[in-house]
């Protein structure tokens, strides 16, 4: 893959992320009406969660066994 179609799928990921990110997404209807829940799962960000590494996940649980 050469730089310039590097670029353009770079392009690509960042414009469709931004896309996600800005657009408004479907809310889920129900068959029978539900007592609302605790959290609203639609207004979880995954692009502006903190990213932590699978290392200090598993190291954390050994040291609390």
């Amino acid at each position: 893959m050469d730089a310039d179609a590097l670029e353009r799928w770079k392009s690509q990921i960042f414009n469709y992320q931004q896309q996600v990110r800005t657009s408004k997404p479907p809310q889920q209807t129900t068959l029978f009406e539900l007592a609302p829940n605790h959290c609203e799962a639609d207004s979880i960000d995954p692009f502006s969660l903190l990213v932590v590494k699978l290392e200090f996940l598993i190291v954390g649980s050994m040291l609390l066994n």
